[in-house]
């Protein structure tokens, strides 16, 4: 814990507080950031006259926040959990000597403790004082993600659902870069400032897969468990069954015998040949991270491991992307179950189901 002592000293040596209307605005503790192997690293405990946002320097009270970056990351109390003006502002001080592109990340994590619900208290507001456009205004900055897990997939909202990786252009000098709370409970941990080529720049935009509700041929394809796909049968395999009430397709792990094999379910493709991003929206599961293998033409392309998470049936993607796939290719979809020991029930721990609603094809840019 950091004693008062050092607490008042971070607050004496602020460069400056400045008001602008109700909201206030606070410099990191008189810290000029400076890039390292060509990264910039700013960590959020840094900031001084938090407002509403919340100092953490352990986990004590939350399991779920070990693992941040430095002495300590910030939890915004205020606003609710889905939405929110911009609160507290939080300024940040970094120092450009190269000028050219740079991409921001951020680390931070979400935590719907109230509404239990895995869309909200999952953003913030962003800004980069004095850049053009919605650049230089604050701009939802979205997790996308599971909850209660920290994830570096931190994105703006430039449209709705339409998402972007913030790429600034800069200039030699001292910029600031600023954060305001938007959603409450949503944690904050790490940003970083990287230079980047103009072709990484060019491929920064692109739609959340949770957005895509319709198959177009235009946009791409969704297919839907229970609608376009059918249980793969195969002596190595175990059994798929549809669950209707969450729209899913999900394994019968009270079956012990299906607890430790893949079981399956494929599908045609009848779309356009062409080379797609794909990306499985699974269901999160509080008893197991279950395991997917994702398969063309029975050669498996990839493996994605379900996040953790303290919500029950909260969406969660996996994705490959510049995958070729030609009209009437076999697709299938791979599940395991899985028990991560922590949910006792009888006497042995609850197993997950392995469910997961749709594959998302998008055309590669």
């Amino acid at each position: 814990m950091k004693n008062s002592c050092y607490a008042f000293q971070r607050l004496f040596t602020s460069l400056t507080i400045v008001l602008f209307g109700s909201v206030s605005h606070a410099f990191a503790n008189g810290t000029i950031f400076q890039g390292e192997d060509g990264t910039i690293v700013i960590d959020t405990d840094s900031a001084v006259e938090l407002g509403n946002w919340v100092l953490h320097t352990d986990n004590s009270q939350f399991d779920w926040l070990e693992g941040f970056s430095d002495s300590g990351c910030l939890q915004f109390t205020g606003n609710r959990e889905h939405s929110g003006p911009p609160d507290s502002v939080l300024t940040f001080k970094f120092l450009i000597e190269e000028p050219g592109n740079y991409v921001l990340r951020a680390r931070g994590l979400e935590a719907p403790i109230e509404t239990k619900e895995g869309d909200k208290a999952n953003d913030c507001y962003l800004r980069i004082v004095g850049q053009p456009s919605y650049k230089g205004e604050f701009t939802k900055f979205v997790l996308l993600g599971a909850s209660y897990q920290w994830n570096w997939n931190i994105k703006l909202e430039v449209e709705h659902h339409v998402f972007e990786t913030p790429f600034y252009s800069l200039g030699p000098g001292v910029h600031q870069v600023q954060i305001a709370g938007r959603s409450k409970n949503f944690f904050l941990d790490r940003l970083t400032l990287s230079r980047v080529s103009e072709n990484e720049q060019s491929i920064s935009v692109s739609s959340a897969p949770a957005t895509f509700e319709e198959p177009a041929s235009s946009k791409g394809y969704t297919l839907k468990a229970t609608e376009d796909f059918k249980g793969h049968t195969a002596e190595s395999l175990g059994e798929i069954y549809f669950d209707k009430n969450r729209d899913a397709i999900a394994i019968n792990a009270a079956n012990k015998e299906l607890r430790n094999v893949f079981s399956a379910a494929t599908t045609k493709f009848q779309g356009k040949s062409g080379r797609y991003d794909v990306t499985l929206k699974t269901l999160t599961e509080i008893d197991g991270e279950s395991v997917y293998l994702f398969r063309l033409n029975g050669e498996r392309i990839g493996r994605f491991v379900n996040t953790a998470s303290e919500i029950d049936y909260s969406p969660s993607y996996g994705t490959w992307k510049g995958i070729e796939i030609s009209k009437g290719d076999e697709i299938r979809v791979d599940s395991k179950p899985a028990t991560n020991g922590k949910i006792p029930e009888g006497d042995e721990t609850a197993w997950s189901r392995g469910r997961w609603s749709s594959l998302i094809l998008t055309p590669s840019q």
